[in-house]
């Protein structure tokens, strides 16, 4: 945490927050968007949004919504969430057919 702390986003519950993500490189799979627990490295809740097939190389042209969709900060975190370094704000791509985990995430407080 201490060498990213800059880059911590404050949030609202019930917020909406544009995410954009850009792939250079398709792998038909599974994505997600959570809130996760950094002691626990649990997910909170339910995802904030679920592609059981996402960046599918097989399509022609990949469907908007895999690089520029809307999900919505949980009005449930009550504390969890209140200190910089609780929680961060994941994304996690699994390429089924490369067989190859990509992850992203950012410190966040609600």
């Amino acid at each position: 945490f201490t060498d990213n702390a800059a880059n911590v986003r404050t949030f609202a519950p019930g917020q909406v927050v544009n995410m954009r993500a850009s792939r250079e490189i398709l792998h038909k799979g599974p994505m997600n968007v959570s809130v996760a627990d950094t002691k626990t490295n649990a997910q909170i809740g339910d995802p904030l949004i679920l592609f059981a097939s996402y960046a599918d190389e097989s399509l022609a042209q990949v469907p908007a919504n895999n690089t520029d969709f809307d999900v919505v900060i949980p009005t449930t975190l009550g504390s969890a969430c209140a200190a910089a370094a609780d929680c961060v704000f994941k994304w996690f791509w699994f390429g089924t057919s490369a067989d190859h985990t990509y992850e992203s995430c950012v410190g966040m407080v609600v």
